[in-house]
Order: structure tokens, then sequence, then C-alpha cells
């Protein structure tokens, strides 16, 4: 005979409304753990966020200020500086401002003209580095008198500012808001010995020997004394004027006694061809065209570089490069300085350094002799290599990003 059980006797397996209570009672106590897991996870991502502006404010700050710190006295006639130190670190300071204010960060400027007592005070400094690509060379501020070539950029949100990022849910972790720092130090390496493609940057070099002046054979006569054209730093447009920087002409072709003559080089090794020079001047150099010199173009140990070259003869191939110069005008361009040396009628030719400048123009002298008109300029290039001991190259630096 089967009996009924007992209505008040449950199965261990029976699921029923008897467990509805602890199921409530499981999430009040674990709401407030998942709530602050929550604000974590959000706060982690609100905090990363800003600080990433942050540093992209002084990166963007520390690079346009370093811009400002390269010497343009060596463009002008006699080496005369239009400005002076104390100008370009108030031009960096400034500019500093600028960018980062551009990208919503206010930033706290030393004083124009003269060192403050304290520049650690301030969210810029402008100084001295020696070694631009180590983190750990310390920064010299600028005291009045010593040489310049770095920008320190500092950005900051913090509660004494009254700016500091306020923290979702900060009353249930117990923190309202939290203070942000980044900076980032920009220096100007003008130690420069070659150049190299870096990535898809080729090396905007011309495969063009100027050949100095034998009466002055250091590589700083790259100057000019007639100031007849006017080029735009911005946009590189070139108009007839004066802008207060002297242009010197080079000469291809039929020499000028007493001036600075253009010869052609060959990359390859091989005697020069006007073809592949020209579209070398309009393309640059990649990594296909050095080559032959193990894939940079660079002084070695004794500070030269031999090279194959030759001058530029006969009306089309002057011609041809004429056409390709005039392309490039107002474009800033590296241009080999060298010497050329006869031993038993042999004519042999070396790179001693570089300088920069654009081509403000290019026209005939004659059927046999083109005449090109280079403005001098200061320019940074990721190509740029540099090495401790090279001494500094006045016109071209590259620009180094250290956090």
């Amino acid at each position: 005979m089967l009996r009924r059980a007992p209505p008040n006797r449950r199965s261990p397996y029976t699921v029923g409304p008897r467990r509805s209570g602890s199921v409530t009672a499981l999430l009040v106590v674990s709401l407030p753990v998942l709530l602050g897991l929550l604000a974590i996870v959000l706060n982690l991502g609100w905090l990363y966020a800003n600080r990433q502006q942050l540093q992209a404010a002084s990166d963007a700050a520390a690079l346009a200020g370093v811009r400002e710190l390269m010497d343009p006295s060596i463009l002008y006639l006699n080496h005369q500086d239009p400005g002076s130190t104390a100008g370009r670190v108030a031009q960096a300071a400034n500019a500093s401002g600028q960018f980062a204010s551009a990208n919503g960060v206010t930033l706290r400027l030393p004083p124009s003209g003269t060192p403050p007592p304290n520049p650690f005070h301030f969210d810029v400094i402008v100084g001295w580095v020696d070694d631009p690509t180590s983190i750990g060379s310390p920064l010299t501020p600028w005291s009045g008198s010593n040489a310049v070539n770095t920008v320190f950029a500092r950005a900051l949100r913090t509660k004494r500012r009254g700016d500091a990022v306020p923290l979702w849910f900060g009353s249930l972790l117990g923190i309202s808001q939290v203070d942000l720092v980044a900076a980032a130090r920009a220096t100007v390496d003008q130690r420069v010995y070659g150049f190299r493609p870096a990535g898809a940057t080729p090396v905007p070099l011309l495969p063009l020997l100027v050949l100095l002046d034998p009466v002055a054979q250091g590589t700083t006569n790259f100057v000019g004394t007639l100031d007849n054209y006017a080029v735009d730093p911005v946009s590189g447009a070139v108009t007839a004027g004066m802008d207060g920087i002297p242009e010197l002409t080079l000469y291809a072709g039929d020499p000028v006694p007493g001036a600075a003559g253009l010869n052609l080089i060959s990359l390859s090794g091989v005697a020069p061809d006007i073809g592949t020079i020209a579209s070398q001047i309009l393309a640059n150099l990649g990594p296909q065209d050095l080559q032959a010199l193990g894939g940079q173009f660079s002084l070695a140990t004794g500070g030269a570089l031999p090279v194959t070259a030759a001058p530029a003869q006969g009306s089309a191939v002057l011609t041809q490069l004429q056409q390709a110069l005039v392309t490039i005008m107002g474009q800033r361009r590296i241009w080999p300085l060298g010497v050329a040396t006869q031993t038993g009628g042999v004519t042999s030719y070396q790179v001693i350094g570089f300088a920069a400048g654009c081509v403000a123009n290019a026209t005939f002298s004659s059927d046999t002799q083109l005449a090109v008109v280079v403005e001098p300029c200061l320019f940074w290039t990721s190509t740029a290599l540099t090495v401790a001991g090279q001494p500094r190259n006045p016109w071209i630096g590259k620009l180094t990003l250290n956090h």
C-alpha cells in the first residue's frame, strides 16, 4: 500500500520560492562590489584618456619649442645673429605654451628676457643636454650665457591648480579627484655626420656636390652676399624681394673663378647619369638609391666621404638639371659640401660636410653655364645620423623626443 508523503516534506531537489530571499540577499550584498568594480574600470579608462591628452600636449609643446632654438646666425652675412639666445629662449617657451593651449592644456611659462632663479618651478624649461639620445643625460637650464638645445615641457592637472581630474563614482571609492602629470623633453641634435632613410621617409639630399671656395675651405662659407629673393618658410613660395637672408649662387657647367661650383654625384659609383640624378632630385633618396653606399650617405671616421662626381657638361644635361631644380624651388634640401683634388691628372672628389638650403632660381648664364641661386635655411630631418664627438652642423638637426 502506497503512502502519501506529508505535505510539508520537501525534496532536496525541489526548486521553489523559498530561495528567492537568498538570491535577493546575495544581490544586495554584491551590488556595492559590482558597482565598485565598474567604477574602477570606468575610471581607469577615463584616467588613461586624460593622461594621453596630457602626454600629447607635452609632446607637442616640447617639439614646438625646440624648433625655435637653432641659431640662425649661420644664414647671414658675416654670421651676424639677427636675434639673441635670450630671444630664442623666449620664443621657444611661447611656442610651447601656444601648442599646449591648442591641446587644451595651460602651461606655466617662465618670464622672458632673463633666466628665472628657480626654473623648475615652471612647466617649460629651456636648456642644454649633452647627449640628446640619452634620457638620463641631465638638463642644464639656460643661465643667461650657456647654449641651448632642449625644451622640457610638463603638462599637469592637479588639485593645487584647481583642475584635477574628477572620478566617476568618486564618493563610492572615497576619492573624488586625482592629480595627473605628463612630461616630454625634445632636443635638436646637430651632431650630424650623414643621412639614412627613416622608414618610409627618403633622404632629402641632392646628388649634387657643392665645390667650396678654395680660398675659404671651411664648410661655414655656404652663405651669400645678395638678398634678391624671399622664401616663405611655411609654403616655400619664392618671390622677388628681400627676406633678410642673402642667397649664394652656384655654377654648374663652366666654372666661375672664386665662386662655388656644382657637380653631379653618382650614387652608384659609375659615371653620373643626368636622368637618374634628375629623378633623385625630384623624389629624394630612398634605400635603393643608397645601396652602393651601404644604405646611407655619411662621412667616414676621418670626416670625409669619397664620391664619384663630374661636372655637368652639355646643354642637354644642364637643361635637365635646370628643369629638376626649378621644380623643387622653395623646398628645403640638403646640399653636400666638398672639395676636388688632382693627383697625376686625375680629379677626385670628397664630401666634407652638409648644408641646407632652398633653390630660389635656376637660370642659364650661357649655353654652357647654369646659375643656381640658393637661399640657406635651417632644416630638421628624421633621416639625419648623429654621433657623439661630431661637430655641430649649424644648418641641420634631428629632433629627438624623450619621455
